[in-house]
């Protein structure tokens, strides 16, 4: 029985972990652009035992689908360019362990950093669609200033800090994992 809900309990650990840290968003603007990037940070360990156990294609292919219809049923999965983005980059992910090798250590350090950036997929829309995601965050938020501020990011430095922060923070994520949960994330 253990085994059979190893799976399934990762993916919604990792999950719980990424959509909790996107209520820091409520915070402040900018917790709101770089959620995600604590989110894949916390969330490393995880996907990383995950990954221990399932040394082939699929950790994180199965993670997005999951994400997807958790997302989806709760009415937070906005268009087709999230959901595309979000497959996009988890199968990049899958490429990467392949290429790297499922059981590397570095394939897991760098895939994972890939697949970080794939739970801020709903942020893409602030590039791509800065109108819409204005109007949602005043929406959301009720605040004219804050969706201003939010805004700020609106520009190709914004974009390429936030892929950077959320880049490093995946691989950062999986160091502390590896550090901390040694005996359970560490790959021979």
């Amino acid at each position: 029985m253990k085994k059979i809900l190893f799976t399934p309990g990762m993916i919604l650990l990792f999950v719980l972990i990424v959509f909790a840290s996107e209520f820091l968003g409520f915070i402040s603007p900018y917790l709101w652009v770089f959620a995600g990037a604590v989110g894949v940070l916390a969330g490393a360990a995880p996907v990383m035992a995950l990954a221990k156990k399932w040394q082939h294609f699929g950790v994180y292919a199965l993670t997005t689908l999951v994400w997807i219809v958790i997302m989806a049923l709760a009415g937070e999965v906005s268009g087709t360019s999230v959901i595309l983005f979000m497959i996009f980059v988890s199968l990049t992910a899958e490429l990467v362990r392949y290429l790297i090798g499922y059981q590397s250590k570095n394939g897991v350090l760098m895939s994972y950093a890939v697949f970080g950036l794939f739970p801020a997929a709903s942020l893409i829309k602030l590039w791509i669609d800065p109108d819409f995601y204005y109007a949602g965050a005043i929406e959301e938020l009720n605040s004219v200033e804050y969706a201003d501020k939010l805004m700020t990011f609106n520009n190709p430095v914004g974009f390429f800090a936030f892929i950077a922060v959320t880049f490093v923070a995946g691989l950062c994520g999986v160091v502390l994992a590896e550090k901390i949960f040694k005996d359970k994330v560490t790959l021979e």
